[in-house]
């Protein structure tokens, strides 16, 4: 009686190792045929020189991004120490504008510390590569983006992030702020209030209805060269099933019409298919990364690249496509590296100083 019982144990606690196994051998002959399709196809159809090119512009961009966080690193010791010298000259310029019974001068001063320790930077640098920063949105239910200036400094863009942790949703939407006259650039950026927040006519995603469990964001891309339109991306997400798809919006500030970017995944779907590859059966998504805009002329045309996605998340880079905003038109490029997308928007960052 004592072996059944025994017998009959041992069967239930191997039972479910039997079935795990046999799971992982599945999933492992799945990985397996997916990840050597997109490598052959990768192989197949992408131009060697351009795979090499881009890997190697990417080793750059990691080293390059290693260098700058080394430079922050020195910079933030450095802060740390100057920062009381800092805060003793300002609390002298406001005794003394207080003296002179001149508040303007206490504002000035702010002004010119903030001059001497911000400066201007390429917003959509490296292109494309601009996504939005959720830390801490948990506990604070609302972050607001960095604000993207326009190339003649005369507008804003913004994102307002909001989270709702009863239906676990998160919901982005754009704002743009005039930035009132001054000085210099630097000043007018400076002077300009959240308070003179205009929302814009555009779609914003998530904020039409409660969607649980769904992350919907919208990420400026770039603005055009003068300043008249801007391409934005939406980025959709569920919580448990992780990302989804990328979509492509174009907002026009004179008109206020909005652009929505539609069947370029079937234009490429197709122009794949007439190849080989059936990418309805692969994960791949599109990335808007900014304007094709020669000679420094506004343009309708967007650049777009396209990646495959390996189980491990590793990506294949599948081609870039040339994409007409208002007709929709797609055309695959066959050298990507002639074309140069646009960098247009700018941003105000902390100065990287090395100290002596």
């Amino acid at each position: 009686m004592k072996k059944k019982i025994a017998l009959i144990l041992a069967f239930l606690f191997l039972m479910p190792a039997h079935f795990a196994y046999g799971a992982t051998l599945m999933h492992m002959f799945v990985k397996h045929e997916i990840k050597a399709e997109l490598q052959d196809i990768a192989d197949k159809y992408v131009d060697k020189e351009t795979q090499k090119e881009i890997k190697q512009k990417y080793k750059e961009y990691k080293k390059e991004q290693k260098r700058q966080e080394k430079l922050r690193k020195k910079e933030l010791k450095h802060r740390a120490k100057m920062h009381k010298k800092k805060q003793k000259r300002i609390e002298a310029k406001k005794k003394q504008a207080l003296i002179n019974n001149k508040e303007e001068h206490v504002v000035e001063a702010q002004k010119i510390e903030s001059e001497e320790n911000f400066e201007f930077q390429k917003y959509n640098n490296p292109p494309g590569s601009q996504d939005l920063d959720f830390f801490g949105i948990y506990g604070k239910r609302q972050i607001n983006s960095i604000g993207v200036i326009s190339p003649d400094f005369s507008k804003m863009i913004y994102t307002e992030i909001h989270f709702y942790p009863s239906i676990c949703q998160l919901t982005t939407e754009l704002f743009l702020i005039n930035l009132p006259p001054a000085k210099t650039p630097m000043q007018r950026v400076m002077d300009s209030k959240t308070s003179d927040k205009k929302p814009l006519k555009f779609y914003a995603p998530g904020m039409e209805e409660a969607q649980p469990q769904i992350f919907k964001t919208m990420t400026m891309v770039d603005w055009s060269c003068d300043g008249g339109k801007f391409v934005a991306k939406e980025k959709i997400a569920e919580n448990l099933r992780g990302f989804l798809e990328t979509r492509i919006w174009v907002y026009e500030l004179d008109s206020q019409k909005t652009y929505k970017i539609q069947n370029i995944r079937k234009q490429i779907e197709g122009y794949w298919s007439n190849k080989g590859l059936d990418l309805t059966q692969c994960k791949w998504d599109i990335a808007p990364i900014g304007w094709y805009e020669p000679n420094g002329k506004p343009s309708d045309n967007l650049i777009v690249d396209v990646y495959g996605y390996k189980p491990d998340k590793v990506k294949i880079f599948l081609g870039s496509w040339l994409v007409n905003y208002k007709t929709g038109e797609t055309s695959f490029v066959e050298n990507p590296t002639r074309y140069q997308p646009s960098q247009n928007g700018m941003v105000i960052r902390p100065k990287l100083k090395i100290p002596n």
